[in-house]
């Protein structure tokens, strides 16, 4: 797996990630709205806070110097393959420090299928380098996906382990 110790060795102290809890569903929620302004998909602040917690659930966040600085979401459904990784979301002002790669490191470490799905606009490229980091390789794209017209890549990672 793709290694830290640069980020750790500069911003490691500052950074703190973890498991959401109820309390983190508002920053969640603003986060969210803010990279993703006009997707349908968007969660509500109630279906967030329902959802951490939740056994096919999980929400982890990320904190620099303990300010809310992002997320990553993914879901696993009892009898899919797969677990999907919903999204990866960190706040302009925070980007370049490592939360991306920590966020997404626990997200693969909490994985409980064999395999992580995730889609990506082809045009993301900084999220498509971070996910190639970490050994996703693209599988398909489907045309037109998003609201806006953009073609997404859909891409997987192997995670070589099942945690019950």
């Amino acid at each position: 797996m793709y290694q830290l110790g640069r980020f750790e060795e500069r911003f490691g102290s500052r950074i703190n990630i973890r498991v959401a809890n109820v309390d983190d569903s508002e920053d969640i929620f603003a986060s969210q709205n803010i990279a993703f302004p006009a997707d349908p998909t968007n969660l509500t602040v109630g279906e967030i806070r329902d959802f951490i917690g939740h056994e096919e659930h999980t929400f982890i966040v990320g904190f620099f110097e303990d300010k809310f600085a992002g997320y990553v979401a993914t879901h696993s459904k009892k009898y899919y393959p797969w677990t999907n990784g919903n999204s990866l979301v960190v706040a302009d002002e925070y980007a370049g420090k490592g939360i991306g790669a920590f966020l997404l490191r626990d997200a693969i470490i909490s994985c409980r299928k064999l395999v992580i799905r995730i889609f990506v606009e082809k045009n993301n490229f900084r999220a498509i380098r971070l996910y190639k980091k970490f050994g996703f390789f693209c599988v398909q794209k489907i045309p037109r996906h998003y609201e806006n017209g953009d073609d997404a890549l859909v891409m997987l990672k192997w995670t070589f382990h099942v945690n019950n």
